[in-house]
């Protein structure tokens, strides 16, 4: 089993706005957004919609972690679904967020101990189109990673960061083993943008390799 907690360690983090930087010394006139694909919402929702009734619900969402991660934020009538005009929707607010990049600190702890070493992805969901990159970062001693576009995908090197967008995120490697379900067969996701619950504080993952054992019935 695997959270995302939305109480981790503090960490200062700030945004590069869209055309906030024009005219600074030594700073980029511009970070934008990617492009995302205009057709992004009904892409998705071919994509997952199993019973074609319209919408990503129930074990549907299963088939997108990074989906399922943001339901709350995207899920605007609060039927616990998701349709192609509420992605629609929740893109357009990232746009208008001004949030070319931003900075994401990503704390990944294995049964309770940080890990180390570790390489951590954010795989963005195909659906938003092929502007989008991947993040990656390391976990150092206290298990954090700051996540970031690899340097070729940056336009200005000096200005890290990772593009709002619905990612999957991958652990592997790190000084101890970590089960598929947190890798190849990925059930983790998360949503990066300005307004998400972590976004003042960091990400936090937690993995699990034991299970909890059942208390006997009775047991207080």
């Amino acid at each position: 089993m695997a959270a995302l907690s939305d109480r981790p360690a503090k960490i200062a983090l700030g945004f590069l706005l869209a055309g906030s930087c024009a005219g600074c010394d030594n700073s980029p006139s511009r970070i934008e957004p990617p492009e995302f694909d205009p057709a992004a919402g009904s892409a998705a929702v071919t994509a997952f919609d199993t019973n074609k009734d319209g919408r990503i619900s129930g074990d549907e969402l299963l088939q997108s972690p990074a989906l399922k991660s943001a339901l709350a934020r995207v899920d605007s009538d609060g039927d616990r679904a998701i349709t192609a005009a509420e992605i629609s929707r929740r893109i357009g607010q990232w746009r208008d967020s001004q949030v070319g990049r931003m900075p994401v600190a990503c704390k990944v702890l294995l049964d309770g101990d940080p890990l180390v070493g570790a390489k951590v992805v954010f795989d963005p969901v195909s659906f938003l189109g092929p502007a989008m990159k991947p993040a990656v970062g390391t976990t150092g001693v206290d298990g954090t990673a700051v996540m970031s576009l690899a340097a070729e995908d940056l336009d200005d090197p000096r200005y890290p960061g990772v593009a709002c967008g619905w990612y999957t995120i991958r652990v592997t490697s790190g000084d101890r083993p970590i089960p598929e379900t947190y890798n190849v067969n990925s059930t983790l996701g998360c949503e990066v943008a300005s307004d998400a619950v972590w976004a003042s504080e960091g990400l936090r993952v937690v993995l699990k390799t034991k299970r909890t054992p059942k208390r006997p019935e009775g047991d207080e």
